[in-house]
This record gives C-alpha cells, sequence and structure tokens, in this order.
C-alpha cells in the first residue's frame, strides 16, 4: 500500500507544450507548482493588480486560441467576465502570440506606474 507523503499535496510537477523559456524561445517545459507560491503582501498584490489591468489594456486579444479540436466555438469566459470563443490555432501561431505577448508585457510593464522594466 502507498501512502501520500506530504509532498502529493505541497507540490506537482507540470507540463506545459508551450512554456515561455529565456530569449522569448517557446517550447515545452516542466515546472513545479508549489502551494508556497502564494502571495499575501498586500502592497505586492496592489502592484499585480495594477500592472494585470495595464496588461489587459494594451495586451488583450480579442479571441482565444485552442490546439484542441474538442474545444472550438466554446466560450470561455476570463476572470473579468469578458466571454472569448475559442478558435482552432495552429502550433506555429499558438508561439507567435505567446511571442507577441512578452513582446507586449515587456513594453507595458516598463512604462506603467511602477516604471519596472522588463
Amino acid at each position: 500500500m502507498v501512502y501520500l507523503v506530504k509532498q502529493d499535496f505541497t507540490q506537482k510537477p507540470v507540463l506545459n507544450p508551450y512554456m515561455l523559456h529565456k530569449g522569448g524561445v517557446v517550447k515545452p517545459g516542466t515546472y513545479t507548482r508549489r502551494a508556497k507560491n502564494i502571495i499575501s503582501s498586500p502592497v505586492l498584490r496592489r502592484r499585480m493588480e495594477q500592472a494585470a489591468e495595464l496588461m489587459i489594456q494594451n495586451c488583450s486579444l480579442p479571441d482565444a486560441c485552442t490546439t484542441n479540436p474538442d474545444n472550438v466555438g466554446k466560450v470561455r469566459v476570463t476572470k473579468r467576465g469578458v466571454r472569448k470563443v475559442m478558435r482552432l490555432c495552429t502550433p506555429e501561431e499558438v508561439q507567435e502570440r505567446i511571442r507577441r505577448a512578452r513582446e507586449c508585457a515587456a513594453t507595458t510593464l516598463a512604462t506603467g506606474p511602477g516604471g519596472g522594466g522588463a
């Protein structure tokens, strides 16, 4: 019989087929999702909310993209209640959208309220 250990509840390896790597390269990758990665600082949360608002204003796309044919036509609702219809994209288009999002984020966050820089 196998017993669960604490690690089973606090961290989980996640595979992402379109992970953004150093230099803007998009390729498969893995990371460990951890329970302790939860942010508790109110100041940091406020800064992140401001950055998220800027990103939505400057980098949001009107549609959602999927490589899974079963999801085509389904509606995805964002956290802000915006409804986006899923459409089929090629893996190359997914990679291009990720690259464009990275470029937009770099310029948006560099000029944001905190002047963060990318």
